[in-house]
């Protein structure tokens, strides 16, 4: 299933999908409009337990600071540096360290803010491809 929108990289750089917060209230309020609160039905108790449980839902996206509106976009601050030698780092799934050297001027660093953390981003301005599958 494909679906639009904008996509966020939250902790662990894991990319979500948020909901839209007005989006979502916008459906509460429509189901709440049409309750008849004098005449609890099952149908109408069903649309309560509907409506707290977008509600629900919808506080625990918030809380884990995921938020379609408003939303502060990835934003490149600059280029911190014209000529990345390498990367040295310990894999997330082997546990071993490795060192990847790049040819000269194949790799830049860039000073990024996403979801007001500053990051850094290791990018190639001709389009080369900085990683693989080994």
């Amino acid at each position: 299933m494909s679906r639009r929108g904008d996509l966020m990289i939250g902790p662990g750089g894991v990319a979500k999908r948020p909901r839209s917060e007005s989006r979502e209230i916008d459906r509460v309020w429509d189901r709440l409009e049409n309750m008849r609160f004098n005449d609890l039905s099952p149908h109408n108790r069903n649309m309560v337990v509907e409506a707290m449980e977008i509600l629900k839902s919808l506080r625990n996206q918030v809380s884990r600071g995921y938020h379609a509106n408003p939303y502060t976009p990835f934003k490149i601050v600059g280029v911190l540096g014209t000529d990345v030698h390498s990367i040295a780092y310990k894999h997330a799934e082997d546990g071993k360290l490795y060192q990847h050297d790049f040819q000269r001027r194949s790799a830049e660093v860039l000073a990024v803010e996403r979801h007001g953390k500053r990051d850094l981003l290791i990018t190639s301005p001709e389009g080369i491809p900085l990683w693989d599958e080994f």
